[in-house]
């Protein structure tokens, strides 16, 4: 198929919308001249795309206070590219020359030229593709080298990442990711594509990790790339980025905790009655903003449990029960008086603790508690997140978060009188 036919079929493949495709630095493989004509069969051909209607999707529910989190779908994604008159998306022919357009031939009988996506000729994903392909035919080391270079840049970002001061954790997509694949295997390859669930031809969405896993699991199932000297260095280097994310990951498996789950376990402590009911008054009021969080650097889970040492205290020294306890008697607690720092708000919850009969430094849930409360978690300037930060005991720090930001309105609306 040429000419308009060509350009009919053109239409069904949809160039405008997103493919990515680096430039490649290299030139035509050595020996060959600019002007051979290449004609080699792919298995498949896999490339990146950004999906412009899943970020207006995306953007939409940002603006929109009724979604939540789950709904976001992967922009960018892996998919094969295929014929467009038989949707066949294997064993295509390449036919083309170095500075060609990418021309491929179905075994339908189907002819596909991409035309020129873009002036700038490095940005002109379908012959940065085409030059792909020929490199890899020539040399299928190629590829593993090339997907070397993306590990060694990927490396090197979570090195500098881990030495910012407030670093916490891996990413979580990457933690898990990693924790689920078996890098013991025989086939690296193949556990990568059970890991990621590489479902060809369907569209494989995913973050930036996650893509980078995909390229290197597909260019390990293909025999040629695999098994050359460079693709063995490719699963080897693979691997030891892979084990290093796991240990990272159990290292830092606190951070990633469930604020939620966290609180229900300080809970089961036992202790009091009164205790027991300030607790339950505490995930009443913060269980429903608290659903989506995890632990990060404690500083949510430390201001429920200053809220419910609040609840215990003052529904102790009143006789009242914790659901009982207005949100102005916490405030009043809770405040740094004219002269104070937050350093001295701390003894005076502790001064009346003891007055409860609370030795801090003795055994038993409240006490426990309160010994993480105290703890000072100030920070070198600059070396705290811009969301949660520390800046000072557990205890303030903590109430800081659940009061003065809008959980706090949420705690004033339900801790009113009764009527």
């Amino acid at each position: 198929m040429g000419g308009t036919e060509d350009g009919e079929a053109m239409k069904k493949i949809n160039i405008k919308n997103g493919y990515r495709e680096e430039f490649p630095l290299d030139g035509p493989p050595e020996g060959f001249p600019v002007d051979h004509r290449w004609q080699f069969e792919v298995d498949r051909i896999a490339i990146e795309r950004h999906d412009a209607g899943t970020a207006s999707w995306n953007r939409n529910i940002s603006d929109h206070s009724e979604f939540n989190g789950s709904e976001y779908m992967d922009e960018t994604g892996i998919e094969l590219l295929g014929c467009p008159s038989c949707g066949n998306h294997e064993h295509l022919i390449v036919d083309s020359r170095w500075d060609d357009p990418l021309t491929l031939l179905c075994r339908c009988g189907t002819v596909t030229t991409f035309p020129r996506q873009d002036e700038e000729p490095s940005r002109d994903w379908a012959r940065n593709l085409l030059k792909r392909l020929i490199l890899t035919a020539a040399d299928p080391g190629w590829d593993a080298r090339r997907l070397l270079q993306r590990l060694a840049n990927h490396q090197n970002d979570e090195r500098q990442r881990r030495a910012r001061p407030h670093y916490l954790a891996p990413d979580d997509r990457d933690a898990r990711l990693a924790d689920a694949v078996d890098v013991d295997a025989d086939d690296l390859g193949t556990a990568l594509y059970t890991a990621l669930d590489v479902q060809p031809p369907r569209r494989h969405g995913g973050h930036r990790f996650a893509l980078l896993m995909t390229h290197v699991a597909l260019a390990l199932t293909v025999p040629a790339v695999r098994d050359s000297p460079d693709g063995l260095r490719l699963a080897e280097a693979t691997a030891t980025l892979l084990r290093d994310l796991q240990a990272e990951s159990a290292r830092t498996a606190h951070t990633r905790r469930p604020v939620l789950d966290q609180l229900h376990e300080w809970q089961q402590e036992d202790g009091p009655a009164v205790w027991q009911a300030a607790w339950a008054r505490t995930l009443e009021l913060v269980q429903p903003a608290f659903t989506r969080y995890l632990m990060c650097e404690g500083v949510l889970a430390d201001g429920a449990a200053a809220l419910t040492i609040a609840l215990y205290v003052i529904a102790r020294e009143e006789d009242i029960a914790p659901a009982d306890v207005l949100s102005p008697q916490i405030r009043e607690l809770a405040e740094t008086r004219p002269g104070e720092t937050p350093y001295d708000v701390v003894p005076r919850w502790e001064e009346r603790l003891r007055a409860l009969g609370h030795d801090p430094d003795q055994d038993g849930p409240v006490a426990r508690l309160w010994r993480r409360l105290r703890t000072d978690h100030t920070s070198p300037p600059g070396a705290t997140s811009a969301l949660f930060s520390r800046r000072g005991p557990a205890l303030t720090d903590g109430l800081e978060c659940v009061l003065t930001t809008n959980w706090g309105v949420y705690l004033d609306h339900h801790c009113q009188p009764r009527t």
